[in-house]
Parts: C-alpha cells; structure tokens; sequence
C-alpha cells in the first residue's frame, strides 16, 4: 500500500478535531497541524521512499479548513421515573436540529435503530414519558439543571439547542 497526498489531507482532518477539542489556541492550531502531518509525511518517505513531506505544507494552504464537529457537552436526561439517559450534545446536532431529534428518539427509546425509516406516532410515545429534568454538563464548565416544560419530542430538541448553543 502506497500513501499519497490525499492521505495527508484525511489524515489532516482526523486530527483537527483533536487538536481543537484540546483547546488548543486557534493562531496555533494550523501550525501544529502542519508540522504534525510533516513528521508524519517524512516518515512515510522514509519507509516507501517518497518525498509527500517536501510538498506538505503547500499541500496544506491549498485545502481548505475542514470543518469539523465535537463535543458541544455532554447531557442527562433525567425521567420522573426514575430513569436517567446520558447523550453527547454535538456541535452538529446544534447546527441540524434533525439529527438531533432522531438521537432522542433513539436514546428515549421512542424508536428502534431498526425503525430509523419507519413511520411512528413519536409525539404519543413522548407524551408517555416525563422529563423531571436536563442536566447539561459543558466542557471545563459547570453542569447546569433544567427543568423545563416540554410537549413534544421538537419542543426537547430545541430547548436543547437554546441551552448548548452559548456553549458552541
């Protein structure tokens, strides 16, 4: 197997997000992203005789920041019952709210990762449970406890969305 270019730039986004959740200061981010796939890049000419490395960071400049998802925090569902579900709140569950709601419906147990396509009456199945509260538990902050009134499997989405998002 033979690494070329292309390798380099998914590699490249792989460890974006590590660098990024790391917090890492932006002015530096690129730059320790450079030097890391550059050291990746010799080494792999080293062993398959390439030159990859002489051409990484122009390689680089020319690609355009991938823009990546993380951890916006992590979230408790806690149920009157007794029950508690834990989810990860992502930066792309903010960003489409879809995506989201099909994580709750899933997580909730409203719906089976079988059922992904299937048509269900997810708002009576809502209606059965009842949230006593939401536990948000940002990064390097401290957790906050929501109790709101919701109705609807839409309504928790966007509550959700309106807490996490200060945090995006």
């Amino acid at each position: 197997m033979k690494f070329e270019e292309s390798d380099l730039i998914e590699l490249a986004a792989t460890i974006r997000p590590t660098i990024e959740t790391h917090n890492v200061s932006p002015e530096l981010q690129d730059s320790l992203l450079s030097d890391v796939i550059f050291q990746v890049a010799t080494l792999i000419d080293e062993k398959q005789g390439s030159s990859l490395h002489e051409g990484v960071f122009e390689l680089l400049d020319n690609v355009s920041p991938i823009e990546s998802d993380y951890l916006v925090c992590d979230l408790d569902i806690h149920l009157e019952d007794g029950k508690v579900f834990e989810t990860n709140v992502l930066k792309s569950n903010i960003e489409i709210p879809e995506g989201l709601i099909l994580n709750l419906e899933v997580l909730l147990e409203l719906r089976d990762i079988f059922e992904l396509d299937d048509e269900i009456d997810i708002e009576s199945k809502f209606r059965a449970i009842k949230i006593k509260s939401l536990i948000f538990k940002p990064w390097e902050k401290e957790p906050e406890t929501h109790s709101p009134e919701i109705s609807s499997i839409s309504d928790l989405a966007a509550f959700i969305n309106k807490v996490a998002k200060q945090w995006v």
